[in-house]
C-alpha cells in the first residue's frame, strides 16, 4: 500500500529513511481516502482534522493595491525553528506572516507584499510539524536544526486565529 517505505538504499544494502512528516502524510491521506462517512460525504480527516485559515495579501509599498483575501483548507500547520524562535508558537507565527515580492498592477514593478494568515476554523485535532531541516547551499544538503524549542502540554490557539 506504501511503494515509497519500501525503497532499498544502495549505499547500506538496507532500507531507505523515512521523514516521520512523510510517513505522517501518507497515513493521514488514506485514512481520508478510505474513512468516509456515507451520510455526509466527508471523511474523518474533513471534520476533525482539518482548519479553516484566512489569508490577506496587501502591498506595503502602494496604497492603491486591494487587499486579496483567500480561504484555505489546512491539515497542519507548521512550526519552523529558526534564529530567534525559542516556543513553538514564535515559530507558527513566522510561517502565518511573511514577506514576498510580487509583481504590483498599481506601480507597474516588483513591489514588497505581506501575506498574513489566520485560522478562522480550528479543527478538533490540530498537527503541529517541527520543521528542523533547512537546506545549505553550502554543501548542497540538508542540515537539522538542534536547537531547543519549548512546547506547552496545552495550549491556547486563538492568538492565531481571526476574531
Amino acid at each position: 500500500m506504501f511503494p515509497s517505505f519500501a525503497q532499498p538504499c544502495p549505499e547500506s544494502r538496507s532500507m531507505k529513511q523515512q521523514d516521520a512528516e512523510e510517513c505522517w502524510s501518507q497515513i493521514i491521506s488514506a485514512i481520508h481516502a478510505h474513512f468516509k462517512w456515507e451520510s455526509r460525504g466527508q471523511s474523518f480527516v474533513d471534520v476533525f482534522m482539518s482548519g479553516q485559515m484566512v489569508s490577506s495579501l496587501t502591498c506595503a509599498t502602494s496604497l492603491n493595491e486591494p487587499t486579496v483575501h483567500r480561504m484555505e483548507t489546512f491539515a497542519k500547520l507548521n512550526c519552523y525553528f529558526g534564529i530567534t524562535t525559542n516556543i513553538m508558537q514564535d515559530g507558527i507565527f513566522s510561517e502565518l506572516t511573511e514577506q514576498l515580492e510580487k509583481h504590483s498592477e498599481a506601480l507597474g514593478r516588483n513591489a514588497l507584499w505581506i501575506n498574513k494568515c489566520r485560522i478562522s476554523r480550528l479543527p478538533k485535532y490540530l498537527v503541529v510539524h517541527f520543521v528542523r531541516y533547512y537546506w545549505k547551499r553550502n554543501i548542497n544538503k540538508g542540515a537539522k536544526i538542534l536547537r531547543k524549542v519549548r512546547f506547552p502540554i496545552e495550549w491556547d490557539a486563538s492568538a492565531l486565529c481571526t476574531e
